[in-house]
């Protein structure tokens, strides 16, 4: 003790001061006074060093270098503290037993930074804990900084401008006075993309910037809003299942907030992590600003020497002042709006009186033949300055209630994750103006009140939300919610689970894989998320190697080289081959963006799926994030180099800075906790709001930040992403997998169990890329790791197979990669030795993110019954035997294990038709696939009296459906059975698979057939369905036997029937479509415009970008008349920069007129794909009118191309 009081006394003494405090460290204290208390000899040697200015200015990350050393010197220290102060620098090292608890004041022995120079020793990033803290932030808050919040390093992460015509990315952030960082993903942010005037969806109500006509030829911008209370359903294509596939909200105007004064300009003033100010200018001064949050109950509008204009598109039935500051309007469609008139303290503002405007000529008649007003105007003796609010009320009892908290307002708010709950709570910390000491009546959605605590209170008021079902006003301006305890989650499950015969069955698997795995061609595929999804994929790979062979096995260190040089080729970017372009830090926004939408090329913002835009973030480095903490786990060496550290910090900044002091990066880029999900979409404006569709990828990037975390020890960040994965798991099940219980989408779209596509203001089932089943599912599966079960219980996975994957999948053919998916994430849960023989068998395409031993290893693991092993004999057999299937239940489908005669006994018949499952049915047998299942087969009936439908005939069923010697020949080709007589809607596409093509069955041709030792010619024929002689080669629908000898020469091959060209494409936008093009006409009856599709549209081409979809042109009507109705089908230029401002911004005012209105056309920029596809190009589908087009098949066949550009 009394040596350790020598030197403390010795260097304070040498730097001459002593700053008063302590700091606390591995449970003992060290203090100003003569003792260090309870020291043992083992304690840390130094609790706390200070670093003084240097001349340089370096101290700063000379001292945070030195942290390192001095943790890394000493074998008890298990991370270290960094405190940042204008004048030192303060570093405290923490051992294994206290979770970084740093205190600011600490005391500090003053040290010169060149004291300390000596240590020579390596200093991981792995040992650290870096928990940087500022004035600004909260003690006790979990909300730091991720590693050093500096400039993303420039020799990595050159910067660049944003521009607004010319070459380069275009779209910088308009119309706002915010400094970097910009938020580019939140609700808000529509108001800075463009013109500034497409909707955005706060909840429960939505607003949006337009410009008004007084009819005094005075225009000016005011807000509307919108709170319909009653979406449009659209069952489209599911209509004969009894299922709504889409619905939405029309925007209408219900109220309108504005002034009499002129308002040329507008700007958003300020952001907040869960809203922002709008500000109405005239002249560069505020006249109205708009404090918008997520929940608001009112409608706040702040006046500054402005006279108040309230309108609707409604008539006005009733306007009344009821004094004190407290009024109401009552509408034609039934509704009554609260309204108030406050000074800004939140009293009462007397003087000033509500009154209808003059009617203006052409605002038509009510009832009764009286004029239709439908303004009113706020007048006193003096120019107004104050609040205006406005709230909805639904039943007369909620009136008192909106009185009594109006002089309180919410003008933003913020989230806090205290340090004392250990991450299980958080709050929302909203901004009051007004009556501060007042609590704030405010909106919740369904997910916050399953874990609101009591400090919150509850109204039985409520408000229908667009797509997240009922709200509730709640009371308090700081509401805490409390997740459960959070387990600690592992990088892959624990083999106990998993049979002895079955891990050496996959080590085997995995062995193979490992050594074929070409890292070029699986991680260096030219875009950051293909390329993602490979290096996950071999992560995976390494995972599996650690558990079946340990740390230092030689499988698992083949593995992990081959990880550590495919990482290291983005890190160093000196490896051949097309890596993923090099990410800028964009100066405009604040973000790291792919250099492929700075080339001015034809994809612009759309190239590297969208990255340029800030779409798809935390999917795209969610890959390459959990890889790094996979090879940090696996290698802690690879963590000794700063560069490997500051690559993935810089990518988990982009995606989910959690602090406001790192000035680098916006707060939570993608992340809505508001909504408890993240939104996909970025600076690409829709009408429908944000999006985002796929879950299972969310769930990726967090998982993969909260391994990272805590491979690096960064113990603040690791609980924060936890408690993210908490409250994303509750979100996901509110709102985007459905139980059967789900009360908040319609009970008809709820059967649908998944939304594909969820909007703020609209929910689809489909993606982006099809509507196939397995799409849409498959998409919030994709990709499999044990965080994912958080959100996709077991019991919702069983009810998913149950009632949708069961019967729409089961035929998928085992070359489809989609069925890797679906038989992993679903059946795997069901009939988990079915699951495992599918993905064992090795003509079972996998996802190109998905290795066969990880498919094996999770089927294996999920769920709760046990893979039994194969039978005693065979459990025996020498090590060297090849393992055998596991014992079949019964007679088994080769083709497809997952088909049962369960499965054929269910399928929908039309009458006269008989289907038995027949276990020897192979793809081209007369009578097999019947309606696509493999194993089912047609019999007794029709062209199949042939095949007895009795289950006794099965011992012999071989025999009556092997195709006939090559003497015997049939003399004529077997008819189709009847149900195939139905006409083919679009000719020459495979109806039963669209992605099989005429080139998948090509390469087929000449294969052997199954398990057969046959060769046969395959030709693409798309009228083939289950059952017809020849169809479904090799388990592919659409293609055919044809020719050779036996049973098939009756099948002429001739060339491919239903081969055609793709459609052109609209480079502007890929996901639009001639059809698309088609829908717009508009007007009415006798006064219709015409649209033509022109892929050569451009801004500057009269006629183009019609209602505002690029490549769609008017034409032969109106002024257009002299624009030929002809398909232009010239080859398009690069978009300009106006065009991709225009891009997704179309106006729907005529059709938002009514609640009855037609529907939207959505944003259609193409941001998703298939996880792996073939490369030929799905058809577009037409939509009838009540549908929505999404352009969906288009958008897949972009991205084909994007893939097939790149893949090897």
């Amino acid at each position: 003790m009394g040596f350790f009081l020598f030197v403390a006394t010795a260097v304070a003494l040498l730097c001459g001061t002593c700053v008063r405090g302590r700091a606390i460290a591995g449970g003992h204290r060290f203090t100003s006074g003569s003792l260090i208390e309870s020291l043992p000899l083992t304690a840390l040697p130094n609790y706390t060093h200070t670093c003084q200015p240097s001349p340089d200015n370096l101290f700063h990350s000379t001292c945070h270098s030195l942290c390192h050393r001095h943790c890394h010197a000493h074998r008890m220290c298990r991370g270290f503290t960094f405190i940042d102060f204008p004048s030192a620098a303060t570093c405290e090292l923490h051992s294994e037993s206290d979770e970084v608890e740093p205190n600011p004041f600490a005391f500090f022995a003053p040290m010169n930074c060149s004291l300390m120079e000596d240590y020579d020793v390596p200093w991981p990033l792995a040992a650290t804990t870096l928990a940087k803290r500022y004035p600004d932030v909260a003690e006790g808050s979990l909300l730091v900084p991720v590693g050093i919040p500096a400039q993303p390093a420039p020799d990595a992460h050159p910067t660049f401008s944003r521009v607004t015509e010319g070459a380069g990315i275009y779209q910088p952030p308009a119309h706002t006075d915010l400094s970097l960082p910009i938020s580019t993903n939140k609700f808000w942010t529509h108001l800075i993309i463009g013109d500034g005037m497409t909707p955005i969806f706060p909840m429960p109500y939505a607003l949006q910037l337009e410009v008004a006509d007084d009819g005094h030829g005075t225009t000016s911008y005011q807000v509307k809003v919108s709170q319909s209370g009653a979406s449009v359903e659209g069952k489209g294509r599911l209509r004969e299942e009894g299922r709504v596939q889409y619905y939405y909200n029309p925007v209408l105007r219900d109220i309108a907030i504005g002034a009499i004064e002129p308002i040329d300009g507008f700007a958003v003033t300020s952001e907040s992590l869960l809203g922002a100010t709008l500000s109405l200018r005239h002249n560069g001064l505020a006249r109205v600003d708009l404090p918008i949050t997520q929940g608001m109950a009112y409608v706040s509008a702040r006046y500054t020497g402005s006279t108040p204009r309230l309108s609707t598109q409604h008539a006005i039935v009733e306007v009344v002042d009821e004094g004190g500051g407290v009024g109401h309007l009552k509408l034609t469609n039934g509704q009554e709006w609260r309204l108030y008139v406050l000074h800004f303290d939140g009293s009462p503002q007397e003087g000033y009186v509500w009154e209808r405007e003059a009617p203006v000529g052409g605002e038509g008649e009510g009832e009764g033949g009286e004029q239709r007003v439908s303004s009113v105007l706020l007048w006193g003796e003096r120019v107004f300055s104050g609040m205006v609010r406005a709230a909805l009320i639904t039943k007369p009892s909620e009136r008192a209630v909106f009185d009594a908290h109006a002089g309180t307002w919410v003008v933003g708010g913020g989230i806090e994750v205290p340090e004392s709950d250990d991450g299980k709570t958080y709050q929302f910390r909203w901004t009051i103006e007004g009556k501060k000491n007042e609590q704030a009546l405010h909106f919740a959605l369904p997910h916050h009140m399953d874990i609101l605590t009591d400090q919150t209170e509850r109204t039985d008021i409520t408000l229908q939300s667009q797509t997240k079902g009922v709200m509730t006003a709640v009371l308090g301006n700081v509401w805490t919610m409390e997740e459960p305890d959070q387990h600690q989650l592992p990088f892959i499950f624990r083999t106990r689970s998993i049979d002895d015969y079955y891990q050496k069955e996959i080590r085997e698997v995995l062995a193979r894989e490992v050594d074929a795995f070409d890292i070029r061609a699986e991680t260096q595929r030219g875009s950051w998320y293909l390329s993602g999804k490979g290096m996950q994929k071999l992560a995976y790979m390494c995972l599996v190697g650690f558990r079946l062979d340990g740390r230092d096995g030689d499988l698992t260190q083949r593995c992990v080289k081959k990880l550590r040089a495919a990482l290291d080729c983005y890190v160093t970017r000196k490896c051949s081959g097309p890596v993923a372009p090099r990410l800028l830090y964009d100066v405009s926004w604040g973000g790291l963006v792919s250099a492929a939408g700075a080339t001015g090329g034809p994809d612009g913002l759309l190239a590297d799926f969208g990255n340029a835009a800030y779409n798809d973030h935390h999917y795209q480095f969610g890959y390459f994030i959990l890889s790094a903490a996979v090879l940090g786990f696996l290698d802690e060496q690879w963590l000794t180099r700063p560069a490997n550290v500051d690559f993935a910090n810089t990518l988990v900044r982009d995606v989910a800075n959690p602090s406001a002091s790192d000035s680098w990066f916006p707060l939570f880029r993608a992340l809505d906790w508001y909504h408890g999900h993240s939104w996909s979409r970025g600076i690409l404006p829709s009408i429908h709001g944000k999006d985002q569709g796929s879950i299972s990828e969310e769930v990726n990037a967090f998982y993969g930040i909260y391994m990272w975390a805590h491979v690096t020890k960064q113990w603040s960040l690791k609980r924060v992403a936890r408690l993210i994965l908490n409250v994303n798991a509750r979100s996901h099940q509110h709102y985007f997998l459905l139980d059967k219980d789900n009360e908040n989408h319609p009970s008809d779209f709820v059967k649908n169990k998944v939304v594909g596509l969820l909007f703020e203001n609209r929910a689809d089932y489909t993606t982006w890329f099809g509507d196939n089943a397995t799409f849409i599912h498959g998409i919030h599966m994709l990709p499999l790791t044990p965080a994912l079960l958080l959100s996709r219980t077991e019991r919702f996975t069983i009810e998913e197979w149950d009632s949708i994957l069961k019967t729409h999948s089961a035929g998928v053919g085992p070359t489809d990669p989609w069925r890797s998916i679906i038989l992993a994430g679903g059946l795997a849960f069901v009939d988990k030795a079915a699951a495992y023989a599918a993905l064992k068998a090795p003509l079972q395409a996998l996802d190109d993110g998905l290795s066969r031993a990880w498919a094996l290893f999770w089927t294996a693991a999920v769920g709760k019954d046990r893979l039994a092993p194969p039978t005693a004999d065979t459990a025996t057999t020498a090590a060297a035997e090849k393992p055998s299937k596991a014992p079949p239940k019964g007679p088994q489908c080769s083709p497809d294990p997952a088909i049962t005669a369960e499965v054929c006994s269910s399928l929908p018949l039309e009458k006269g038709e008989s289907v038995r499952f027949d276990a020897s049915c192979k793809g081209g047998m007369l009578g097999c696939y019947a309606q696509g299942k493999a194993c089912c087969r047609y019999c007794d009936t029709g062209d199949y009296e042939s095949i007895p439908c009795d289950d006794a005939a099965s011992a012999s069923a071989m025999q009556v459906s092997q195709p006939p010697a090559p003497s015997t020949p049939p003399s004529t080709p077997a008819p189709l059975p009847p149900s195939s007589y139905a006409p083919v809607e679009t000719p020459g596409v495979c109806e039963e698979n669209l992605t099989v093509t005429p080139e998948v069955c090509e390469a087929l041709s000449g294969a052997l057939r199954e398990d057969e030792r046959v060769t046969h010619k395959v030709r693409y024929d798309a009228s083939c369905r289950g059952g017809v002689l020849g169809c479904y080669a090799s388990g592919q629908a659409c293609c055919r036997y044809c020719e050779g000898d036996g049973a098939f020469a009756s099948v002429e091959c001739g060339e491919s029937q239903g081969a055609r060209l793709p459609p052109p494409r609209c480079k502007a936008d890929p996901a639009v479509t001639p059809y698309t093009c088609d829908d717009l006409a508009l007007g009415g009856e006798g006064d219709r415009e015409r649209v033509v599709f022109d892929p050569g549209c451009d801004v500057n081409k009269r006629g183009c970008f019609a209602k505002g979809q690029a490549c769609c042109r008017f034409c032969e009507s109106g002024t257009f008349q002299d624009i030929p109705c002809v398909a232009n089908m010239t080859t398009a230029s690069p978009p300009t920069a106006a065009s991709g401002l225009v891009l997704e911004t179309a106006r729907l005012e005529q059709s938002q007129q009514s609640a009855a209105a037609v529907p939207q056309l959505i944003s259609n920029v193409p941001r998703r794909r298939p996880p792996q596809r073939s490369r030929q190009s799905a058809p577009a589908r037409q939509t009838t009118g009540e549908e929505l087009h999404l352009g969906s098949s288009v958008s897949l066949r972009w991205r084909r191309r994007k893939e097939g550009q790149h893949s090897a």
